[in-house]
């Protein structure tokens, strides 16, 4: 069913993209219960059941309901802008292959408020010269001027505006099939406890406990547009202002509110009194980030984490991850069972006590049962090369390469040997010295070059650099690029590769790169190696634990 859904949903997003209404899509029921604080900081907790909306279509594991929950999940919490902690984070994939999510994100403005993919609705803060505070629904589309109006962005004749209505109406009736569906379930509810008395109130209803709240219904929400689709300035409104209804979604407007909410007026409440904090905001922001370590580097997010490095002590929780048997491998007519050679393999996993930067090895020891010696005989098979680190660099997985166990072996008596690792914590910021991004370029820092700028794969939206610094990869904490004024650009790293003693980056920015961009580079300094030992006993040729004679008894 979950493999089915991935298809379809997968299918209609495509189709859904074109809509910016696709941000009230998604999310079946949220419930929301915000706590706010006088200087607009606060708290919400989320309740929300929805349908998943990212997907690993590729790969091991892609239809995983498991690997797609965490997949969601994550996502939720790397893109929701405005949260500074998350706390009491729980999600499970329901029976019916939907999400349930809990967790509280605390905001310093929830004005600036905006959780990825669900549907918390946004809302303005702001307090005026008597100190009272305004809460109200945000309006969607263009930014209101001085008298509440829409800035139109660009002056029409009647004839574009008849054309630009035309077009709005055609798009709007190749969604609303699939808009209709997509809505018919959706319920989101908020609560607010809010620092003061609510003065005054519309559209909010005041609950007896001094509590505001709001729903909002997927059906009324189809009523809505429906009614005002048929409205001919209703949709003069919208191209005038420079809105588009399919790219932009519904606008939370008097006449969209008086459908919903009942009141031809904003959502919107002002609270006077004596306002009041009703939590320590700041304290509870540092006890979020603190017991939230855990749940977020499972999720693999390492952002705003600090973890400190290994300092040498014994590696922790040694286990077989995997093994890999090639009992025929033929490499002159290219017939290599896992791209390999004749062989068997052991994917040995174990955990440092901190982060590393990087692994090598020494295979030292291996024994059968049997006590048959399967070390294999060069020094340079001995040496362990496939070596990848976890995204938090404190876990390894590396590769031991063996010659075929004979037929009579039972078992791995020991597989042993030494790891080499590499740590540090202290990174200072290297400005390379390009003067200009250009191809050829040559930097003042770290033996830094610029081999190519431009276009690639015919995508003229984008533009491309590739560059080498003179620097092991591992000691190279972040790169960062800046424009000439200091402001950090969005760039994307799309690979980085050893190239022997320097590292080679490629980068893509959206646009072009400004030319007098600076890259700057932080480099780790208190570099250190150590040497720990590693085993693991008594395992099955399937990489599992097994009971000797001596244990048994």
């Amino acid at each position: 069913m979950l493999n089915k859904k991935i298809r379809l949903i997968s299918k209609l997003s495509r189709v859904l993209l074109v809509l910016a209404v696709t941000s009230i899509l998604g999310c079946i029921e949220e419930k929301d219960e915000f706590t706010i604080n006088p200087n607009g900081s606060g708290k919400v907790n989320i309740q929300a059941i929805f349908e998943p909306f990212t997907f690993s279509l590729d790969g091991p594991g892609a239809n995983d309901p498991e690997v797609v929950a965490k997949s969601n999940v994550k996502s939720i919490l790397e893109k929701s802008k405005g949260v500074e902690a998350w706390r009491n984070i729980s999600y499970k994939m329901t029976e019916d292959d939907r999400i349930s999510f809990k967790a509280t994100a605390y905001f310093s403005d929830i004005s600036k408020l905006d959780i990825h993919n669900l549907r918390t609705l946004p809302f303005v803060f702001s307090r005026n010269e008597k100190g009272d505070i305004s809460l109200e629904l945000k309006v969607a589309g263009k930014e209101p001027d001085e008298s509440g109006q829409t800035i139109a962005v660009e002056k029409l004749s009647e004839e574009e505006i008849g054309l630009k209505i035309e077009t709005a109406r055609k798009n709007y009736q190749k969604s609303k099939t699939m808009l209709t569906a997509f809505l018919s379930e959706m319920r989101i509810s908020a609560v607010f406890y809010l620092p003061g008395r609510v003065s005054s109130v519309t559209n909010f209803k005041e609950n007896p406990d001094g509590t505001l709240s709001i729903t909002l219904e997927g059906t009324k929400m189809v009523d809505a547009i429906n009614t005002l689709s048929e409205n001919e300035n209703w949709w003069r409104r919208q191209v005038i202002s420079g809105r588009d209804f399919i790219q932009d979604g519904p606008e939370f407007d008097p006449a969209m509110n008086e459908i919903l909410f009942g009141q031809k007026a904003p959502v919107r409440a002002t609270i006077t009194g004596d306002l009041k904090a009703l939590f320590k905001y700041q304290a509870e922001v540092t006890d979020a980030k603190n017991t939230s370590k855990e749940i977020m580097r499972e999720l693999g997010i390492f952002e705003g984490i600090t973890i400190e490095p290994a300092k040498g002590e014994a590696l922790k929780n040694i286990k077989v991850g995997g093994v890999r048997i090639v009992n025929f491998s033929e490499q002159v007519r290219g017939i290599r069972p896992f791209n390999d050679y004749k062989g068997y393999v052991l994917a040995i996993i174990a955990d440092f006590p901190g982060s590393v930067l990087s692994v090598t090895g020494t295979l030292e020891k291996a024994l059968t049962d049997n006590e048959e010696n399967l070390l294999p005989e060069r020094e340079f098979d001995r040496e362990i090369k496939q070596v990848k680190l976890s995204d938090d660099k404190m876990t390894v997985v590396f590769e031991v390469k063996l010659p075929l166990p004979s037929e009579d072996v039972k078992y791995l008596k020991e597989i042993s040997g030494t790891l080499e690792y590499s740590a540090a914590s202290v990174a200072k910021k290297v400005d390379l010295g390009f003067t200009e991004l250009k191809a050829g370029a040559i930097g003042k820092e770290l033996g830094s070059i610029i081999k190519s700028v431009g276009e690639r794969f015919g995508q003229k939206d984008k533009e491309y650099i590739s560059f080498n610094v003179g620097l092991d990869h591992s000691l190279v904490k972040s790169v960062t690029f800046y424009d000439s004024d200091g402001k950090k650009l969005d760039v994307f790293r799309n690979s980085a590769s050893r190239l022997r003693d320097k590292v080679s980056y490629f980068y893509s920015i959206k646009g072009k790169f400004p030319p007098t961009s600076r890259i700057v580079v932080e480099v780790y300094e208190d570099y250190k190696k150590f040497k720990v030992p590693f085993k693991v006993t008594n395992i099955s040729l399937l990489g599992r634990p097994v009971k000797t004679l001596d244990e048994s008894h």
